[in-house]
Parts: C-alpha cells; structure tokens; sequence
C-alpha cells in the first residue's frame, strides 16, 4: 500500500510540473507584452535638436495621390524663419503654386523648434492639378539654413501590385478620383516595345465617385508573358471618353506562374498547420489519459 502512495504521488507531481510548464507557454515574452500593451494607441515622442534641422514627415518621396487635398507637414529645431515652396514639373517649366499665409513661418520667440503642418488644394488653380510636383521646406536659423525636399505626383489613377496568382495572373488594387470612368493598363519592355495589343481597359465600379477595387489582370492566362521588368503606362479617361492623365506607374517584376511541385512522401507534420500550443496541449492530454491508466494499474494491483 505504501508502494501505491509513492506511485501516486509521484504521478501527481508530474501532473503538476506538466500543468505549470503549460501555463507558462501560455505567458507572453516580455517583448510581446510590451509590444501588445499599448492596444492601439500609438505614442508619438519628438525629440528636437539643438541645431537647425527640418524634416517633412506627411509626403515621403516618391509618393502617389489620388486626392486633392494634400497636407504638408513638417517638424523643425533651432528655426527663425520657415519658408515653404510648392512647384508642379511641366514640359513648359516650373509651376509655383500660391501658399498664402502658409508660405511662410516666423516664431514669436527668436528660435523654435516643433511640428507644423497645414492643408493645400492641389487644384486651387487651373495651372496645378494632375502632375508631379516637389515641396520643399527652409528652416533658418540666424545666418544659416537647411532644407528638406521631396518630390510626389497627382493623378486620377492609381495602381498597386498585390502579387501574382497560381495562373501568373496579377494581382492588382487601383485607386481612383472621381473624376474617373475607365482606364488603360499597358505594358512596355525595356526598349519600350507596348506588350499588351490592345491595351486592357476597365470601367471602375462607381463612376462619379472616388474609390478602389482589385483586379486580376491575365497577363499569364491570356498573353503568356516571360519573366521579365516591365514598365507600366496608365491612362485615365472621363465619362466623355478624354483623356484625364497618362503617366508611367512604375515598374512590375514579373515571375510567371511557379512550376508544380514534385509530390514529396514523408515529412507529414511538415505539411500539417500546427502550433507549438497545439502540439503542447496534444501532450498534455496523452500525459493525462497516461496518468489515469498507471493510476488504474496502481489501484488494481493494491486490491490483489
């Protein structure tokens, strides 16, 4: 009978070393929990130098709008005057857009250092709208100055890869104004051979308003395209069939659809979607039912 305590109790310490190893897994690591503590408040700390600097933190360079409103902020130290300058890019030269009261920033106090921002209608003139624009922003500070400058483009037509499916077809979400109907989607090589004859049109979903939608372009269903870069051309057109804007979108890298597998024998668990809780509570259970069965043992063996 003795025997039998020992055994049991034995069995119970392990029970209780195996319950608390999974209740620890289940406890976030310090980082996790630092990390998830916050929710989704995020906290936002400026830390400004002693010397004059600036830095616009609203545009990053390279940017695509499809809104007019575009809002221009920036956040500077150690600055007497701040002066902001907003230029469009045309064949026929440089556009200055007309800031107002925004053009210019002076301290009440001899230097500053902070955040500022404020918001410009990008078609506030007939001379703005579409295009590619630069802002740029002057922070100086007694006899000295530097300067911030990033370039952006607006257009009535967006186009963001996703990727591409199991066809080689890609994956696209567009973005749009307003003001469009339908648009073109063409490809060129390298040499700037157009890829697709004819150029894919598609009409959006809400004319009239501005949206987005994902499409699926058959690049390897119906062209059979090869791996490659290729440049992307878009063209937007109103509901009157004219041409709002056409611009280069940028470029896509190309893969065509991936060669199948070869079927692999062994490795199953690889295959299989499981978590290390999943493989700990499976454990446990055998543990458990293990447990019941020696106790069962235990218990018959004592009766004899």
């Amino acid at each position: 009978m003795q025997i039998s305590k020992k055994h049991l109790l034995g069995l119970g310490g392990l029970a209780v070393v195996a319950a608390t190893t999974a209740y620890a897994a289940t406890i976030p690591t310090p980082n996790a929990g630092a990390a998830s503590a916050g929710g989704n408040a995020e906290v936002v700390v400026d830390v400004y130098s002693s010397n004059p600097q600036v830095e616009i933190t609203s545009i990053k360079d390279g940017d695509v709008f499809t809104t007019e409103n575009l809002y221009i902020e920036n956040t500077y130290s150690d600055a007497s005057k701040i002066e902001y300058v907003l230029y469009k890019k045309t064949d026929h030269g440089l556009v200055y857009a007309d800031l107002g009261e925004n053009a210019e920033y002076i301290p009440p106090t001899f230097t500053e250092s902070g955040r500022r921002g404020f918001n410009f209608n990008l078609n506030s003139s007939e001379d703005l709208g579409y295009g590619e624009y630069v802002v740029e922003v002057t922070v100086y500070s007694g006899s000295s100055k530097v300067q911030d400058m990033v370039s952006f483009k607006y257009v009535p037509v967006k186009l963001t890869v996703i990727g591409e499916d199991e066809n080689g077809d890609l994956v696209v979400d567009v973005d749009y104004d307003e003001n469009v109907n339908t648009f073109d989607v063409q490809l060129t090589d390298e040499n700037g051979n157009p890829i697709l004859d004819p150029a894919l049109t598609y009409k959006v979903d809400n004319p009239g308003v501005a949206g987005s939608m994902r499409l699926t372009i058959p690049l390897g269903t119906n062209y059979g395209l090869k791996p490659g870069t290729y440049n992307v051309l878009l063209t937007a057109r109103d509901r009157n069939g004219r041409t709002l804007y056409e611009y280069a979108a940028g470029q896509i890298a190309y893969t065509a659809p991936d060669v199948p597998d070869v079927p692999r024998t062994g490795g199953f668990l690889n295959d299989l979607n499981i978590s290390n809780t999943d493989y700990l509570i499976t454990g446990l259970i055998i543990f458990g039912l293990f447990t019941v069965f020696a106790i069962a043992i235990i218990r018959k063996q004592s009766r004899r």
